[in-house]
């Protein structure tokens, strides 16, 4: 900005006035300025991290049902065949450890 503007943007804000037609103050505007940019920036904030659970909830829904339907199946699948795989790996991992040793 040149001096110019700079002094026609300074007469410009000395003139401002609010809706009770009191004059505006630079250091007030400038903390209105700063306080909405700081909100600004905090919602932005916000928006970043929990915007896209919000949109894309229902993928997520969609990966955590298969997840626990299978979670459910192998815990089901443990139950019945835990105990029979159990026994036949120690069955036959015995006679490979005891080779090994000899």
């Amino acid at each position: 900005m040149s001096r110019d503007e700079e002094k026609r943007a300074s007469d410009k804000i000395s003139a401002m006035q609010n809706a009770d037609c009191q004059v505006l103050v630079l250091e007030s505007l400038m903390k209105g300025i700063d306080y909405v940019t700081d909100t600004i920036e905090t919602y932005r904030y916000d928006a970043k991290i929990l915007a896209p659970i919000y949109v894309h909830k229902w993928i997520l829904l969609l990966a955590y049902l298969p997840g626990f339907f299978l979670s459910l199946t192998w815990i089901l699948l443990m139950k019945v065949a835990g105990k029979a795989v159990l026994w036949t790996s120690t069955i036959c991992c015995t006679p490979i450890m005891m080779s090994w040793a000899v």
